[in-house]
């Protein structure tokens, strides 16, 4: 399959705490397209678009409650192929809004990752090494949705986003 991109021009992250409702537009998650489907994303990078100083605690995590009803999203905001002429029959939804709301995971046993960094200007980019991508399966509770969210105590900075992923 071909990958994808699902890129979020400008975000301000809204911080939550684990198993907590995120607020719409204030976090960027990708919900799988089917009930065996994989995806794995391959890259993350984050850059900060605040006017002031203000450092950002961004989590990506696989969710405890995945969305539902979601919200389409709108230009500038994008999630397609990188290859033109790419035609995946099942793909995976991007969204920053839904009727039901995501909750990160609280568990221990779910693997995340910590995106801190300066959104005054700065950035971060994870990039995997191969065979050591991130893992989504399926579209429902626990595995099949993942999101990049703002943990309780970090600061309101703007930041733009893509996460670079591909449907198995």
């Amino acid at each position: 399959m071909a990958d994808r991109t699902l890129m979020i021009e400008s975000l301000s992250f809204t911080a939550v705490a684990d198993a907590a409702n995120f607020t719409d537009n204030g976090y960027a998650a990708l919900q799988g397209g089917a009930a065996l489907e994989v995806n794995k994303i391959k890259e993350t990078w984050l850059g900060g678009l605040a006017t002031a100083s203000a450092v950002v605690r961004l989590i990506l995590s696989l969710d405890l409650v995945v969305g539902a009803t979601l919200t389409t999203l709108v230009s500038p905001n994008a999630n397609g192929p990188n290859h033109p002429s790419a035609n995946d029959p099942v793909t995976a939804t991007g969204f920053i809004a839904s009727t039901t709301k995501p909750q990160r995971a609280s568990s221990v046993a779910v693997g995340k990752m910590n995106f801190g960094f300066q959104a005054f200007g700065g950035g971060v980019r994870w990039q995997a090494p191969v065979d050591g991508e991130y893992f989504m399966v399926g579209n429902g509770v626990s595995a099949g949705e993942a999101s990049i969210s703002a943990f309780t105590g970090s600061a309101a900075g703007p930041c733009g986003m893509h996460m670079i992923y591909e449907t198995l």
